[in-house]
């Protein structure tokens, strides 16, 4: 898995804040590495002109064990009414003999009611400049990371807001990664906006 990062401050508190791609498809590094930093300068809101330093990084001994919340839901769940009778239909189906209808009515709708809760009302862009807005309207992110943080987590997975299927990794302790020193460089906002 390709990665490129930045590390964001917010008050007594730091952490990693990783662009990635999650599935490479047989994409060669190049694209790989142009499409996550184009993901990465648009979540940081780099303007035309700024200049971003960027490297890869690699899982250091302490991260290995330690486990992600991903975010991105089951996007192969249906959301309207119709077609989800038809999913559900079909997996009771598929799993005739494995599980029982129960069973899979529940777990079908567990990740429904996952679906919901990483919908975009929870990842969802804020463009502003005013900090006192940001505050708020990145509250209900924050309590969410930081209830995953609570419960022993190393950091969540989810989809970009600003970037048409990029996916960002944040790492709640920065000593779960390593900066790969060769691959820092200085790239051109303007070249990816």
């Amino acid at each position: 898995m390709e990665s490129y990062d930045s590390i964001v401050t917010y008050p007594r508190e730091a952490f990693i804040y990783l662009g990635m791609l999650g599935e490479n498809k047989g994409r060669d590094k190049k694209t790989v590495k142009n499409f996550i930093i184009k993901t990465l300068i648009k979540e940081v809101r780099a303007t035309r002109g700024s200049v971003a330093t960027i490297c890869e990084f690699q899982v250091s001994n302490i991260g290995k064990s330690k486990i992600v919340l991903d975010f991105r839901g089951d996007s192969s769940i249906p959301k309207a009414d119709l077609s989800l009778n038809i999913y559900m239909e079909k997996e009771i189906a598929k799993s005739r003999g494995e599980e029982t209808t129960e069973q899979v009515v529940k777990r079908v709708l567990s990740r429904v009611y996952f679906n919901m809760l990483a919908s975009d009302q929870i990842f969802k862009p804020v463009i502003t400049d005013d900090q006192d807005v940001k505050k708020y309207e990145y509250a209900p992110f924050h309590t969410l990371a930081n209830y995953v943080k609570e419960k022993g987590y190393a950091g969540i997975i989810f989809n970009s807001t600003v970037h048409k299927n990029g996916t960002n990794l944040v790492l709640f302790d920065t000593d779960d990664v390593s900066i790969i020193f060769d691959s820092m460089e200085h790239v051109q906002a303007s070249d990816y906006i």
